[in-house]
């Protein structure tokens, strides 16, 4: 992913650019900076190849803005509700990039795109949602994202007032948040990466060493805490660090590729005096003593491979990656089946044909030939048992050729002890063997022994590698077991039709199903329903009760309605996540939209209504969509048409169209036809060249029905009724 942050700042550049840009440097052919300032000196500062510079006057940017009919902007710092608008702003600079953003330069960036990439973040239209840092992906409706409304919410969220008033809104952040959270097309990260994540989170330095004492660290393109914990010292990688206290920050002479960011400023940083850091600045202050912990070193890492080949392929993916920060220095397998990918990745493949049959065998093997190699250098090997001062001073010898410590009669004794490299069961074979061992015809059976072992491993690999001999062996095993075990049939065989198995039906029960605004789904027992009913339909989408042995119907915008078991569906506690629709049924929340979530007892007792965005609408029995497939075609659509609106229609009377462009119809529910799931539909409302239906709505005659239309409220019962398939009206507010 390649993007580009776009930073428009007029005024004198502060002192601490110069570690912004250092930060860049780092990040050079992963990020682009495109900088608007009217401080020249700008082309005086060292820059990174990838942070580009234009100078231009405040008053240049306000007319390129007007240009754009965006308003005029009021001020340098009402740019901030601007920044959602640089995509739009910007967009001839932008061209050739997956994504654009922002951020502030009081900010040292650090490894950013890893970070996004090892997470699985680029599949998000828009990542993060503070004003120092945020994403879109470069797609036209994102770049136009600005101009979305939500209008129930506040009119500062509504661009048209915010560039009207010269007052700063917080448009980056709440209003785009808001406008994200409502919108169904753009795919958002709801995270704070400010302040909830581990790896990626926000620094004010004013709480520094408020709860644990804590430094932070930029190091050539990273951004590591370290934190005093339970008596040690933790390492953690950052995103990115932003700092508030901006003035009371000097710079200290030296900081240029690693430096710390304190409370009292930049300082130059070397890690190997990280101890005396926190001894100085918190050690004495806290009366602690620590120890440090480093991870830099990369630790080197074994695969044993079964024959699963799919776990060795992800294992290796993810080093490959870069996902973990290991070396792979070799493969060992008991079989040769996967040496092929292990040479496809260029690393050394170890065979050991060691089998659950084998094993004893090759154990055994491992040992008598420790023992016939000790016979070798027993003189030797007496020499260092002589001269250690505990039998684990002999095991390391034995093992690593450590000699420290043990007392050899001459320096070629102890060269040659330093050579020896007997395994951890050889060594601790030799040190259990008995004197009498080296007698000649001991060491002679000793030897016929491994013979033996070497033979019955050559009759066990035979066995397993050719099928002839695997089938002599158990063709006698079974004749063995016949004949020690052999006696009449006492049961029949008969030719049946077919084997009956009665599955125990589940106990009914009725439970609560709950949806989120993101498809997260999970049941709760009906007790736990009722003490948390207020906080249940303030958090969900959709929340109602059903029989565990029922199912849950969704219907979406491409006219298809899955269904999922309501059995399959976890029952948890009420404040756990849930799980996404996504991975209960064929729904993918990427290429459609839901429309209408109901169980299956309450669709089919029920008749519903379809509305589509070209303004054709029907009535279809809801016994209709009581079927066996998990996923079915709901309703037939035309070309490029849409679902827009489907709902129960039973208990209603009255139906509401309202179009995007502003003409709203109300007529009876009894002039819609009663049709199959599988018709088109009626026109509902003749509709201009280029309008389409943007609402539908149900009503009751004898309940007003209010909705907010251009920020004032409009009751859909006061619209003249008429008839269906006319254009209806357009209200005057």
């Amino acid at each position: 992913m390649n993007i580009v942050l776009i930073i428009p700042y007029f005024g004198k550049l502060p002192e601490w650019i110069i570690l912004f840009l250092k930060s860049c440097e780092y990040l050079d052919g992963k990020i682009d900076f495109l900088f608007f300032t009217d401080d020249e000196n700008i082309s005086c500062i060292n820059r990174p190849s990838n942070v580009k510079y234009y100078v231009v006057s405040f008053d240049w940017l306000v007319k390129y803005i007007e240009t754009k009919g965006l308003g005029v902007l009021s001020s340098a710092y009402k740019l901030c509700d601007y920044k959602p608008l640089y995509g739009y702003i910007f967009q001839e600079y932008i061209e050739g990039y997956d994504y654009w953003g922002y951020c502030d330069i009081d900010t040292v960036l650090g490894d950013i795109s890893s970070f996004l990439i090892k997470n699985n973040y680029t599949c998000y239209d828009r990542i993060g949602e503070k004003g120092h840092f945020t994403i879109y992906r470069n797609t036209k409706e994102c770049r136009e994202l600005f101009t979305q409304y939500p209008y129930s919410f506040p009119k500062y969220f509504d661009f048209e007032f915010v560039k009207q008033t010269t007052y700063p809104c917080h448009f980056d952040e709440s209003g785009m948040n808001i406008i994200c959270n409502r919108s169904n097309s753009i795919k958002y990260l709801e995270k704070n990466f400010a302040l909830q994540t581990t790896i990626v989170r926000e620094l004010h330095l004013h709480t520094f060493g408020a709860k644990y004492p804590e430094l932070f660290v930029f190091n050539k393109g990273h951004i590591y805490r370290y934190e005093k914990m339970n008596d040690s010292i933790m390492k953690e990688e950052y995103m990115y660090i932003h700092f508030q206290d901006r003035k009371k920050m000097p710079i200290h002479n030296g900081c240029e590729d690693c430096f710390l960011i304190t409370h009292l400023g930049f300082v130059p940083f070397s890690e190997e005096k990280i101890e005396d850091y926190f001894r100085t600045l918190y050690g004495q202050k806290y009366e602690m003593d620590f120890r440090l912990y480093f991870s830099d070193v990369k630790p080197r890492m074994a695969i044993f491979v079964s024959k699963l080949s799919h776990c060795l392929f992800d294992m290796l993916a993810r080093y490959t990656a870069g996902e973990w920060n290991v070396e792979i220095p070799l493969i060992i397998s008991n079989h040769p089946d996967l040496q092929h990918v292990a040479e496809r990745f260029g690393i050394p493949f170890h065979l050991f044909p060691i089998t659950k049959e084998t094993k004893e065998e090759q154990e055994k093997k491992e040992i008598q030939e420790g023992l016939i190699k000790a016979c070798d250098v027993i003189d030797l090997i007496i020499e260092i048992l002589r001269g250690s001062k505990n039998r684990e001073q002999v095991k390391k010898c034995l093992v690593d050729g450590v000699t420290e410590g043990i007392r050899f009669k001459s320096k070629s004794s102890e060269k040659a002890a330093q050579k020896l490299h007997f395994s951890e069961k050889q060594a601790a074979a030799i040190l259990d063997m008995r004197l009498y061992k080296l007698i000649g015809l001991e060491i002679e059976a000793l030897q016929a022994d491994y013979a033996e072992t070497m033979k019955n491993i050559a009759i066990y690999e035979d066995i397993l590698n050719n099928y002839d001999s695997m089938a002599e062996v158990i063709m006698k095993e079974l004749d063995q077991i016949k004949k020690e075990y052999g006696s009449k049939r006492k049961t029949s065989i008969e030719n049946a039709e077919e084997a009956v198995y009665e599955e125990k039906k589940m106990e009914e029960t009725e439970v609560c199903f709950l949806m989120d605004r993101f498809g997260y789904m999970r049941l709760i027992d009906k007790n736990a329903y009722e003490r948390n009913k207020d906080a249940a339909h303030a958090e969900s989408r959709y929340v109602f009760t059903c029989m565990n042995t029922d199912k849950i119907c969704i219907f979406t915008d491409n006219g298809k309605m899955h269904s999922i078991k309501v059995a399959d569906i976890p029952l948890v506690r009420f404040r756990d996540k849930g799980t996404p629709a996504d991975n209960l049924s064929n729904y993918d929340s990427a290429q459609e939209r839901m429309l209408y979530v109901a169980p299956l007892a309450s669709v089919k007792e029920n008749t519903l209504l379809f509305v589509t965005a070209a303004s054709m609408c029907k009535l279809v029995s809801g016994a209709e969509f009581d079927v066996a497939k998990r996923t079915i075609v709901s309703t037939k659509l035309a070309e490029e048409d849409s679902l827009i609106f489907v709902g129960s229609a039973d208990e209603m009377e009255q139906v509401v169209f309202q179009s995007e462009g502003g003409y709203f119809l109300r007529f009876q529910k009894q002039d819609i036809s009663a049709m199959k799931k599988t018709s088109i539909g009626v026109r509902g409302m003749k509709l201009a060249e280029g309008d389409k239906l943007d609402h539908a709505y149900l009503l009751e005659s004898r309940q007003e029905y209010t909705i907010t239309y251009h920020d004032k409220p409009y009751v859909l019962n006061r619209i003249k009724l008429s008839k269906r398939d006319s254009k209806g009206i357009k209200p005057r507010i």
